[in-house]
């Protein structure tokens, strides 16, 4: 039985219904996937959009124009108003087009709309760039630990020596936790300047806890700025604080209150390797 043929008419038509329907797929793909792109990257995207493929009315978005009508929008137009939100550049917004039809509401991709948006993320950058000068300019010579030692102590206990440099006087918090164990060892609220380093003892039961032997704690000495109560932060909850500054260091448990060299040498603690920041010190 002879099979009917088909025009040159018929395929012709085919690849004309078929080529702009794959291309707004393509661009489609492109505006839900957002994230994958860079800015330079989105900018190339957008450019190779088809300036006719859209989301239509029917298929997307609440009712808003007409009855049982949705938003619509071109995909380049919305590949175009991403660019302008990630920058914040209302020169974008030239580039986005309305898309005008009965049955879509296309007033959220309009360079009126994109120009709103920029506006209102200019004004939120601005607020919080002025919150960071401000908070910049109230921490401004912030005391900071410039230093962390430990020395082992004869009873097997570490003495802690804190040195700090800066120039902002005021109410401060030194803490010091095991960090593996999260146990808090030490917490002291003081005034700086002071003339003298810091000194604390770390008690060794207290450093060691219920940890087998052999073992190692990494410990952390940190720094916090505490805003006087006259101070701008003092009724935001948020930024009462400011953390100026953390110094890591290792203790290691291995000592013994008798160790001797061969006899000869006469009894004295074995003073355990300490590390801090990334070098050993004996």
């Amino acid at each position: 039985m002879p099979r009917p043929a088909i025009s040159i008419l018929q395929v012709s038509t085919l690849l004309l219904c078929a080529i702009p329907q794959a291309w707004a797929q393509s661009d489609a793909e492109v505006s839900n996937q957002y994230y994958r792109y860079s800015n330079p990257q989105l900018e190339a995207a957008c450019a190779r959009m088809s300036p006719n493929s859209h989301a239509s009315g029917l298929t997307d978005g609440a009712f808003v124009a007409v009855p049982f009508a949705g938003r619509t929008y071109y995909y380049q137009s919305d590949c175009y108003l991403e660019l302008a939100r990630r920058t914040a550049d209302v020169a974008w917004c030239a580039k986005v087009r309305e898309r005008k039809t009965l049955l879509g509401d296309g007033s959220s991709h309009t360079p009126a709309s994109c120009q709103r948006m920029v506006a209102v993320l200019q004004e939120s950058r601005a607020r919080i760039q002025q919150s960071a000068d401000r908070h910049a300019a109230a921490v401004q010579g912030v005391f900071k630990i410039e230093s962390a030692h430990t020395t082992v102590l004869p009873t097997g206990d570490w003495l802690l020596l804190v040195k700090t440099t800066g120039s902002l006087p005021g109410r401060y918090r030194l803490q010091v936790d095991n960090s593996r164990d999260r146990i808090r060892l030490v917490t002291q609220e003081l005034m700086l300047p002071q003339p003298a380093p810091l000194r604390y003892t770390l008690a060794r039961k207290q450093v060691l806890g219920s940890s087998a032997l052999p073992n190692i704690f990494p410990i952390a000495v940190s720094l916090t700025y505490v805003f006087p109560a006259d101070s701008v932060y003092a009724s935001q909850e948020q930024v009462k604080e400011h953390l100026s500054s953390i110094q890591n260091l290792t203790l290691s448990a291995q000592w013994s209150p008798a160790a001797s060299l061969d006899g000869c040498m006469p009894n004295r603690p074995f003073r355990p390797w300490i590390v801090r920041e990334k070098l050993l010190f004996w």
